[in-house]
């Protein structure tokens, strides 16, 4: 919603003046977005990072702390946020790994589903599914979810990297990147946009490939004219790997 709100034609002209606070939540902002936002709306953005299992909020990013891009803030009220590895040991500072949460404003658990209540809910900790790190001062910083994370020829790549990238150049209004399976690297990367303005798929190209190592270069991209959205209005990718397996295979298309 900031994004359409940023691409109306004069916004850069309207009196915000009059406005404290900004929020947003559901899904991660692009840097680029951000910093934009701030430019227009001067210092009133505040982030909270939660889910349906924790939902008031796991974390708090207030407007004085914006400067810190890419960080979903520090824990909330009530709410202790750390990071593990795949065996549950815990992760030291700047270690990227799933981000755990426990607190009192956490579940009981799933209605009715003591088993994926057990899977979610380990020695009291919530298992959010998202890989991230905590730095120093203890702001977490969102690397993508753990069920999204391409490896292509033995290398982790993070979607959400690549999709700020994307979003940084001047025509593309929102991106999905996602893995498409490949006989020889596993998976490669690619991406789907949708764009503001005319541009081409070999410029979006030759603009990732000048500010991303070849692994994490996108191998395709196509346009789309949108990109789909939950109700919450968080980009699907899912939804898009999953058209584009069938495109690419022959059987449908976006």
């Amino acid at each position: 919603m900031i994004a359409l709100v940023l691409d109306v034609h004069g916004v850069e002209d309207v009196d915000t003046s009059s406005l404290r606070r900004l929020c947003w939540g559901a899904s991660p902002i692009p840097p680029s977005v951000a910093e934009r936002a701030q430019k227009v709306f001067g210092k009133v953005l505040a982030q909270t990072f939660g889910q349906s299992e924790a939902p008031m909020a796991i974390t708090v990013l207030q407007p004085d702390e914006h400067d810190r891009v890419g960080s979903a803030g520090r824990a909330y009220t009530l709410m202790e946020v750390r990071v593990q590895d795949d065996e549950g040991n815990f992760l030291p500072t700047g270690e990227v790994g799933e981000v755990v949460t426990r607190g009192q404003l956490l579940m009981k658990g799933y209605w009715k589903r003591p088993d994926l209540t057990e899977k979610t809910i380990v020695d009291g900790w919530l298992h959010t599914g998202d890989l991230g790190y905590i730095d120093a001062e203890g702001f977490v910083y969102l690397v993508d979810r753990k069920n999204d994370m391409i490896i292509s020829g033995g290398s982790n790549v993070y979607p959400r990297e690549v999709e700020d990238v994307l979003n940084a150049h001047p025509a593309v209004r929102e991106a999905a990147v996602v893995g498409i399976p490949d006989d020889t690297w596993g998976e490669v990367v690619h991406a789907v946009v949708a764009c503001r303005s005319e541009t081409t798929p070999e410029d979006v190209m030759a603009f990732v490939a000048e500010r991303l190592p070849s692994y994490k270069k996108p191998r395709s991209v196509v346009i789309w004219p949108e990109l789909p959205k939950s109700p919450a209005g968080k980009i699907l990718r899912r939804t898009v790997r999953e058209q584009e397996i069938e495109r690419l295979s022959g059987v449908g298309s976006p």
